[in-house]
């Protein structure tokens, strides 16, 4: 009777944790399909001609950001998922009176990998914010030159603020952004670090190690997409950066036309 009870508490646990993983997975295609959704509005946007340059921007912008706040979500959540799992690890450990050398090794592995998925969790989430103030900054040194730039009436006034805009305003977020982007590579080192540690801290096992590198392959994936394509291409990252002006980071600074 005994064995039978485990055996029944054992399977309520693997139906629950499949229960758990299925809406997860559901949630996942739910908001992947709302980004597939955004990216084509977006394609709908950047293609029409009837609207003018300020509005089409406008839109653009706002979703970029709901796209942006979409990848942030899903990469939350993935993490919370690998954090699950590793306590369902724990919870499933059996239990014994005189525990083997082995179960006790295996046993601080999962308790330090779950407590390393957790720093990595935050370190994602951490990422995807810092990326998410560096799409903002050169999303709006992109708009308010396109303003500035846009000046069929040859206004030499117009064309001296956007003269003095690449000197002050665009050049302190571009600073702003170099060092954003250096935040978000000290803390790429950083998560590097903890999937290493993770790696090597893996069970013996062959199948959880699988496991283990398959969850860690997920996040390292979330990392490396949820980097926009055109980073690298915008205009403002042509300039050189100056380290002068970097205490006035903080001063909020608009383009009045």
């Amino acid at each position: 009777m005994l064995s039978v009870s485990s055996s029944n508490r054992s399977t309520g646990t693997n139906q629950s944790s499949s229960n758990t993983a299925s809406k997860t997975d559901k949630i996942i295609q739910d908001l992947m399909k709302q980004k597939a959704r955004l990216s084509e509005e977006m394609q709908t946007v950047r293609s029409n001609e009837k609207l003018d340059t300020k509005t089409k921007m406008q839109r653009i912008q706002t979703l970029s950001s709901s796209i942006q706040e979409i990848d942030a979500q899903i990469a939350q959540i993935k993490a919370e998922e690998i954090q699950e799992k590793t306590r369902q690890k724990e919870t499933d450990q059996p239990k014994s009176s005189e525990p083997q050398p082995e179960d006790t090794v295996s046993l601080g592995s999962v308790i330090k990998n779950s407590n390393t998925y957790d720093q990595l969790g935050k370190l994602v989430g951490s990422r995807e914010k810092m990326q998410g103030s560096i799409n903002t900054l050169e999303g709006g040194v992109r708009f308010d030159r396109t303003l500035l730039d846009s000046n069929p009436h040859q206004d030499s006034g117009k064309s001296a603020m956007l003269e003095n805009a690449e000197h002050t305003v665009f050049q302190i977020k571009r600073e702003m952004v170099q060092e954003i982007k250096s935040h978000i590579r000290s803390t790429d080192k950083k998560i590097g670090e903890l999937l290493k540690d993770i790696n090597d801290t893996a069970p013996r096992n062959d199948q959880t190690a699988e496991k283990s590198r398959t969850e860690v392959d997920k996040v390292e994936k979330d990392k490396t997409d949820n980097i926009p394509a055109d980073n690298n291409q915008s205009k403002e990252n042509d300039h050189p950066s100056n380290s002068s002006g970097i205490s006035n980071k903080n001063t909020s600074i608009d383009v009045l036309i």
